[in-house]
């Protein structure tokens, strides 16, 4: 969908264009050689990533087919928030972060040529959450942020179901807060949701398998106790040392949380770093380092 207002500058360039390819190819406009000329119809078009957007997020502009080398000036609704110069193949990217009090709803985002030619796309704007990190071990910290909520507005938040923080928004529609991944969660992936009274969105959070060692140095024939979290719950669970099983050691499995801690006694081994490493019948798995001491 665009409009064009003037296509004399345009009939001048495309036909400047043909003969300098033409004459840069060095085929005759009279000789007999088949030329196939570029299409130079292509449809101008831009796009905006990511939409939906929330405030106080960066959206990327990007058009195709543009004047070659020619000013852009991109506008939000009836503000102009910058400009940029399409590129050697007619296309142009610019970044906008949009304003913490940006409103809900559909928002026309317009590139505009310097032949006054503009293009226009559709941006919808509404409430959102990010995370961080988006991964982590559970017992993990994440930062949860909202924005784009109802001014002042009591919101909820929850994970996987579970209610875990109220709040009052800012006067902008604002939240943020840190969570504690409780440590009984299994790994995978998991969903924090946030609600207010017009608005419900949510992002996905995934927990991660990890052990720890007692002990990181030792001698051969010493015992280490290993603990484990995130694993698959009630799993059959494999326990290696540098690739290979542990000779005498006896089956170990996960608890209803996906939890172990199990020992083991070193291996007989050359001085030196090795991997210990565990992976449950799902193939979650985790590993660590432990230093054989002569």
């Amino acid at each position: 969908m665009y409009f064009l207002q003037n296509f004399e500058n345009r009939k001048v360039l495309l036909s400047l264009s043909l003969i300098g390819i033409f004459l840069a190819s060095g085929l005759s406009l009279l000789g007999s050689q088949a030329y196939s000329p570029p299409v130079f119809n292509a449809p101008e078009r831009i796009t905006a990533h990511p939409n939906p957007a929330s405030p106080g997020s960066t959206v990327k502009v990007v058009g195709y087919n543009f004047p070659i080398s020619q000013t852009i000036t991109v506008k939000i609704d009836s503000t102009i928030v910058g400009a940029t110069k399409a590129g050697p193949t007619g296309e142009f990217s610019f970044l906008y972060t949009l304003p913490i009090s940006f409103t809900d709803g559909s928002h026309m985002i317009y590139a505009t040529d310097s032949f006054g030619d503009f293009l226009f796309t559709t941006l919808t704007v509404a409430a959102g959450i990010t995370l961080s990190p988006v991964r982590a071990i559970d017992g993990g910290s994440v930062t949860v942020s909202g924005a784009g909520f109802s001014h002042s507005s009591v919101v909820m938040v929850s994970f996987d179901g579970k209610k875990i923080y109220q709040t009052t928004t800012s006067s902008t529609g604002t939240f943020a807060f840190t969570y504690q991944v409780p440590m009984t969660t299994l790994a995978g992936v998991h969903t924090f949701l946030a609600k207010d009274i017009a608005h419900s969105t949510s992002q996905t959070f995934t927990t991660i398998s990890k052990i720890t060692l007692s002990r990181t140095t030792g001698t051969v024939g010493q015992t280490v106790k290993v603990k484990g979290t995130g694993f698959a719950a009630n799993s059959p669970l494999t326990l290696t040392f540098n690739g290979a099983p542990i000779p005498g050691q006896p089956a170990i499995s996960t608890n209803s949380t996906g939890g172990f801690s199990p020992s083991f006694s070193v291996p007989s081994q050359p001085a030196g770093t090795y991997t210990v490493k565990a992976t449950d019948s799902r193939g979650d798995t985790s590993s660590s380092h432990f230093t054989v001491m002569p």
